[in-house]
C-alpha cells in the first residue's frame, strides 16, 4: 500500500543523497589535490629571490587560505546548488 510506496521513495531519496555526497566528496578531494599540486609546483619553480623577499609565513597563509576556500566555501556552494537542482527536479516529478 501507501507505506510501501512511501518507504520506497524514502529509500530512493536516501540512496540518491548518498551517491551525491560521495561524488561531491571525491570531486572536491581531487580538486584540492590538483590545486595543491599546481601551487606547490609554482612555488618550487620560483626563483630564489622570491624566497628572499617573501616571508615563509605569507606563503603558508596563501596555501591554507586557498585550500580552505576550496574545501569549505566552494564545496558548500556546490552542495547548495545541487540541493536546489534536486529539489527542482523532484518538484517537477
Amino acid at each position: 500500500g501507501y507505506m510501501a510506496e512511501y518507504g520506497g521513495v524514502c529509500a530512493m531519496a536516501i540512496g540518491c543523497h548518498l551517491v551525491r555526497s560521495v561524488c561531491l566528496a571525491l570531486t572536491c578531494t581531487q580538486a584540492a589535490r590538483s590545486l595543491h599540486d599546481s601551487m606547490l609546483s609554482a612555488v618550487l619553480a620560483a626563483p630564489l629571490s622570491f624566497f628572499e623577499q617573501t616571508p615563509i609565513g605569507h606563503i603558508i597563509n596563501r596555501f591554507s587560505a586557498d585550500t580552505d576556500a576550496l574545501d569549505f566555501q566552494i564545496q558548500g556552494q556546490v552542495q547548495l546548488a545541487l540541493d536546489m537542482a534536486c529539489t527542482l527536479v523532484g518538484s517537477c516529478l
